[in-house]
């Protein structure tokens, strides 16, 4: 009964490697699980399909399949580097709030206006940079933002009597404007 157990296994161990490899004129079987060996020669005939057109379509599968895992890797990819330049952005706006509340009390002091206007040169700056590599949507922020700073500065420029409103207004502003493709809550 093993014996022919055995023999039976490899005879179906042959026709699945002929059927994944494809046909062979002749095949010689040896098993050494019996006592003694047997040599076992079978032909097969080829199946009626094209050994090109099986190898062709499995080689069309898995470049699909890599093609498909190399566009789901990009798009993860862009994912993190659109929420890095987010994050970054985010950071950058509270830090202008806090360095604009600086410019705030410094105007409140009416010390030195010219010290003040470089401060705010050098917040807009630093923002702008967070704002370079972020997505189109943060580009249309940006030129919102930057026009309140050109007001802002302007009004310091002159001595305007709103100054010290217009900081309070950009402040907000930065606060409460969201990062594109964000649903953080806004920023106070």
């Amino acid at each position: 009964m093993k014996k022919k157990l055995s023999m039976l296994t490899s005879i179906l161990a042959l026709s699945l490697v002929f059927v994944a490899c494809g046909p062979r004129e002749a095949e010689t079987v040896d098993d050494s699980s019996m006592s003694t060996t047997t040599d076992t020669t079978i032909t097969t005939e080829a199946p009626d399909t094209n050994d090109e057109t099986i190898t062709d379509g499995m080689a069309s599968t898995a470049n699909e399949i890599g093609d498909g895992i190399a566009n789901a890797a990009d798009n993860t990819a862009d994912a993190v580097d659109n929420a890095a330049d987010n994050v970054s952005v985010a950071a950058a706006k509270v830090k202008a709030q806090t360095e604009l509340a600086a410019l705030k009390v410094q105007a409140e002091t009416a010390d030195n206006m010219d010290a003040a206007q470089e401060k705010l040169s050098t917040i807009e700056d630093n923002l702008q940079v967070a704002y370079e590599n972020a997505g189109d949507a943060a580009q249309e922020e940006w030129q919102d933002i930057q026009a309140s700073f050109d007001d802002l500065g302007n009004k310091i420029e002159a001595g305007a009597n709103d100054t010290l409103d217009s900081i309070q207004n950009l402040i907000d502003q930065l606060g409460s404007v969201e990062t594109p493709e964000s649903t953080t809550a806004t920023l106070n």
